[in-house]
C-alpha cells in the first residue's frame, strides 16, 4: 500500500481503472465498491476481487441484513439486489418503475438500521435532472411488502447522495444542480423536507 503524498492522514489502498462509487466497509472490515465500467468489486487485506458484473452503471451500494449485496443502477434505470452467496449471473430487481412511470435512473440508497426501510435518489444521468429539468425524486421502499412511496416525486435538480442523522429520524439529500442539502423529516406521518443549507455559487 503507498501513501498519498503531502498528506499524512490518507493512504491509498486500491486503485481501479475506471470511476469508484460508493466504497464502504462492511462488518467483517471488508471494503466494496462499485465502478462505472459495469463490476462491483471486493477489497481484503491487500487483494482486490471481481465480485460480479452487473452489465450496467453501478452508482451505489450497501450490504442488507440477509447479505443481499443492493445497489442502484442508472444505466438499468433500477434498484437491483444479489445474495453475496450466489455465484449466477441473475439479480433481483426490486423497482424499476413508480405507479408505471420508468424510474429516470436511481444514483445512490442507504437503508435503515431495521434492514425494513431503504431510500434512494432517482435523478438518472448526470445533467438529465437539472434546474431546466427538475424532475428528480427521492423514494422509499418497505421491503417487506415491495411497496414504494414518493418522499419528494419528479420536482428536484439532480438528488444525488442521501444520509441519515445518528437517529434515523431525519434524511438529507444532497441537491446538486441547486447547490443546497435537502432535509427530510422521516418520523411524521406524511413526509415534508426543508431547506438544511443552501451553498453560494
Amino acid at each position: 500500500m503507498s501513501e498519498i503524498k503531502n498528506n499524512e492522514y490518507l493512504e491509498r489502498i486500491c486503485e481501479a481503472n475506471q470511476t469508484i462509487t460508493s466504497p464502504f466497509e462492511a462488518s467483517d472490515e471488508d471494503i466494496y465498491f462499485a465502478c462505472h465500467d459495469g463490476f462491483i468489486y471486493k477489497y481484503k487485506e491487500g487483494n482486490l476481487k471481481q465480485l460480479f458484473e452487473v452489465g450496467g452503471q453501478p452508482t451505489g451500494l450497501l450490504i442488507d441484513p440477509r447479505s443481499n449485496i443492493c445497489y442502484a443502477d442508472t444505466a438499468h434505470q433500477s434498484i437491483l439486489a444479489k445474495s453475496l452467496d450466489d455465484k449466477t449471473t441473475e439479480f433481483t430487481q426490486i423497482v424499476s418503475d413508480f405507479e408505471g412511470q420508468q424510474l429516470e435512473g436511481p444514483s445512490n440508497l442507504v437503508l435503515d438500521s431495521s434492514g425494513k426501510y431503504l431510500y434512494f435518489t432517482d435523478s438518472g444521468p448526470f445533467g438529465e435532472t437539472n434546474l431546466e429539468n427538475p424532475v428528480g425524486s427521492v423514494f422509499l421502499i418497505d421491503l417487506e411488502d415491495a411497496s414504494v412511496s414518493p418522499l419528494a416525486f419528479r420536482c428536484l435538480a439532480y438528488p444525488a447522495d442521501l444520509a441519515f442523522d445518528k437517529d434515523q429520524k431525519i434524511l438529507y439529500v444532497a441537491e446538486t444542480f441547486v447547490n443546497r442539502i435537502l432535509k427530510f423529516y422521516l418520523d411524521e406521518s406524511i413526509s415534508t423536507f426543508t431547506v438544511f443549507h443552501q451553498f453560494a455559487g
